[in-house]
Parts: structure tokens; sequence; C-alpha cells
């Protein structure tokens, strides 16, 4: 019986038994010198085998339905909501026509009905639980001082809404004192946060 053997500078292939140097094996996060188990012409028997049954499919799913899976995804998700590249991507999809068809069919379905009254009731309910003292005049007087320029990027091609400074959700009141006059995209994207 024959005895091989295996030099620091070679390994052992677990699927076909040759004794081969570690050149011949592909890189691995793990395992010994960091090589695969298996040597380079075997593996690719092995991943040809694995593509073709479907098994790749499977295992991807069944790991993306994992405790683990989710985990993964949902941090990588995360990561890429911070980056300019998404900010810019939502801001084009956000001034496309498909969008705003989009939005305009939810607003006329039933569900999009019950949620925007859902919303103007839950927000006339804080604005009266408040001091609610601003009128019309006083509105029209925001606008004459702002010179009818947006108080955030200064545009005034754009009709000012009003955008109280501390929201209402955050204890703010209704008053001219906590009132200013942004565009409607800024407003929109001032959302419910002081402005900084």
């Amino acid at each position: 019986m024959a005895i091989l053997l295996v030099s620091a500078q070679s390994k052992r292939c677990t699927k076909c038994g040759e004794v081969r140097e570690l050149v011949f094996f592909a890189k691995a996060a793990h395992g010994l010198y960091k090589k695969s188990a298996r040597c380079k012409k075997c593996d690719a028997v092995f991943r040809e085998k694995y593509q073709k049954d479907g098994s790749a499919d499977r295992a991807k799913t069944k790991w993306r339905k994992s405790v683990v899976g989710r985990a993964c995804i949902k941090a990588k998700w995360d990561r890429y909501k911070k980056t300019e590249e998404h900010r810019k991507c939502r801001a084009r999809y956000r001034s496309s026509v498909k969008h705003k068809a989009a939005s305009k069919r939810y607003k006329a379905s039933k569900y999009g009905r019950e949620a925007c009254a859902r919303y103007k009731f839950r927000r006339r309910a804080r604005i009266k639980s408040v001091p609610c003292t601003l009128t019309a005049l006083e509105w029209a007087a925001i606008i004459i001082g702002q010179e009818g320029k947006c108080a955030m990027c200064g545009r005034s091609d754009e009709p000012l809404t009003r955008d109280h400074i501390v929201p209402v959700s955050l204890g703010g009141h209704h008053t001219k004192e906590n009132i200013q006059g942004l565009c409607a995209w800024c407003n929109s994207k001032k959302n419910n946060r002081m402005q900084q």
C-alpha cells in the first residue's frame, strides 16, 4: 500500500483524492491555507451540477427566508438607503410620470382614500389640541415678510405652503411665531423634523 505524503505546498482533494499543489485549489475564506477542499477541476464539475439541478436557487431562497438571511438583506438595504445614489434614484422616480400616475391611482383607490382620511383626521385632532391662533392676515404677512421666497431653498417661482418650524407632532403650536413659508417640495422633504 502506497502512502502519499502531503507537503506544506500541496493538499489532497476531498473529491478525487489526488494530492496536488496549492495553486490547483480555489481560494476560500476558511480552511487550511485559505484554500478550497476540492481542486479546481472537481469544484468546476460540482458547481456545474449544482447550478443545473436547481440546488443553488433552492439554497439561496432558503437562506433569504432564514433569520440570518433576512437580517443581512435588511442591513444591506439600510446601508443603501443612506447613500447619495439612493436619494438621487428616489428623486428621479418621484419626479417621473410613472410615480405620479401610481400615486394618483392609489389616492383614488379604497385604501388610498381611507389613508388620506385617517391622515386628515389625525392632523385636525393634533392642531385642535395645541394653541391655534394663526389667521389668514398673519399668513399673508408671513409671505410678504419672506418676499414670497421659500425659507429653505429660496425659490420664488413656487407657491408657498405653511410649515411648522417645530412640528405639531413634536409639540409645536399653530401660531404666527411657529409658521414659515416653504415650497411644497421643501415642506414635504422636511416632513416632521426640526429644520437644520
